[in-house]
């Protein structure tokens, strides 16, 4: 679009000049000139601009599209016997994987793996947990025993987010996410880590569910209690043997009891055999 924006005519002057050639684009703008001159002296000026976004002919323009970075990848082509594990190292520093170690069950050749470094969520359901970073490990078809994968996770992040490193997990897509046994390797300005998988897909560098820490304080609140049952149950054991001690001397005033009645049971036969003496001695006399 071309527009004139300023015209000072007057009325005894000659013709137009040529157009002057486009200035530099300056805000996705332009604009060039031409003049002619007057018998009075004066100089009439003619300018006209427009927009070098979507100007063409020569004049400087600029994409209205935005320019898309592409996702950072790694590239391995792969040859592999059973028992002698395979060790890719990823150089790329924007791609969040380091090393992976491939063991596989039967031979293979001249396979190509890629590792790339997702910008956003893969064209799967979301993982349902806090994500540091999105994978794909892309390969052919191929018979793997298990893969060791070991990935960094920046220290910063871990701070600017709240988490602990014992709290990050790897997982795997897979008809839905699952979580791969994961463990913390070394800890500094990257904290390192490791995961087994058995096969290759999309990968999730996440956090823990903080349900696993509501089941784990769930369980310490019964601990006590099964703790104190058992307390209860010690302490009627230890009780029954004291309970058992305390009866036998029991025993022993019931033994004075009954000493003391034959005692007494002497002193009547006693006195009844004074009383039939004396009786006895008086129809004597």
């Amino acid at each position: 679009m071309v527009a004139v924006v300023n015209q000072s005519i007057a009325s005894d002057c000659t013709g137009w000049s040529a157009w002057s050639d486009w200035d530099t684009c300056d805000d996705d703008e332009q604009s060039r000139t031409r003049t002619r001159s007057c018998a009075s002296g004066a100089t009439s000026l003619l300018t006209e601009s427009q927009d070098c976004s979507s100007s063409s002919g020569g004049s400087s323009w600029s994409s209205s599209i935005p320019y898309v970075t592409p996702d950072p990848k790694a590239s391995f082509v792969v040859s592999a016997q059973p028992g002698e594990p395979k060790v890719l190292t990823v150089s790329n520093e924007k791609i969040s994987v380091k090393r992976i170690i491939i063991q596989v069950n039967e031979e293979t050749k001249n396979l190509n793996l890629k590792v790339t470094q997702l910008s956003g969520k893969p064209d799967v359901p979301a993982a349902s947990r806090k994500v540091v970073d999105y994978l794909e490990i892309d390969v052919a078809e191929i018979d793997i025993d298990q893969a060791t994968i070991i990935f960094e996770v920046k220290n910063q992040w871990l701070i600017d987010n709240g988490v602990s490193a014992s709290e990050i997990v790897l997982q795997r897509y897979h008809n839905g996410w699952i979580v791969l046994p994961t463990r913390h390797l070394s800890s500094g300005t990257v904290h390192m880590f490791e995961a087994t998988t058995p096969g290759f897909s999309y990968f999730a560098i996440s956090v823990t569910e903080p349900v696993a820490s509501v089941d784990s304080s769930s369980q310490t609140v019964t601990e006590p209690a099964e703790q104190e049952v058992v307390e209860q149950e010690s302490d009627e054991v230890t009780t029954e043997p004291v309970v058992t001690d305390t009866t036998a001397p029991a025993d022993e005033p019931v033994d004075e009891k009954g000493s003391s009645g034959a005692f007494w049971w002497i002193i009547l036969v006693v006195l009844v055999l004074v009383g039939v003496w004396f009786f006895l001695f008086r129809r004597r006399e």
